[in-house]
């Protein structure tokens, strides 16, 4: 199963735990958020309650005509979300204890952003039901250590679509 697989299904058991056990609701219980590059993988220790706000652009435009101006429904645009947080360098009460440890956090953006690849993110509910799944690349990364050693971080997200090699004919009228 892998790295990921084994990090991510201890994940999915320990909050499918706590919604069974009635605390939490499937439409508002915990999420879990894990990335993964290549065979490197991160669950992460605390999420924010609630989770992150994701941006579903749609590109509509609006063009003006004689009777008025007219919306016309454009392509759905880049998903972002910014998670913003921090990253414990010792075991909290409240942290996840599954989830991966802040220095092995950072360092994960920090390798990973060095090799220009995008970053699978898998966002998922208590219950296992998917909330997103998709590469993203990261936008803007800030963090900082404070007095108490612990990680905080800002991480803005941008879903990077994957092109399918499609042929194109020109024609030329």
């Amino acid at each position: 199963m892998g790295l990921f697989g084994e990090l991510l299904g201890n994940a999915i058991l320990s909050s499918q735990a706590v919604t069974n056990a009635g605390k939490k609701s499937a439409a508002h219980g915990r999420i879990e958020i894990s990335f993964i590059c290549d065979r490197d993988a991160i669950v992460m220790p605390i999420v924010a309650n609630p989770g992150p706000e994701i941006e579903e652009p749609q590109n509509n435009e609006v063009f003006e005509a004689i009777t008025g101006d007219l919306k016309i429904i454009g392509n759905m645009g880049l998903r972002k979300f910014t998670l913003e947080s921090f990253w414990p360098t010792r075991q909290y009460s409240f942290t996840r204890p599954y989830g991966t440890g802040g220095v092995q956090c950072l360092n994960f953006f920090v390798r990973n952003r060095k090799l220009l690849k995008p970053i699978r993110c898998i966002m998922v509910y208590a219950n296992g039901q998917d909330l997103l799944n998709m590469l993203v690349l990261i936008d803007n990364f800030t963090h900082y250590t404070d007095k108490m050693g612990d990680i905080h971080y800002k991480l803005q997200c941008c879903e990077y679509p994957v092109i399918k090699n499609q042929v194109i004919k020109w024609q030329s009228g």
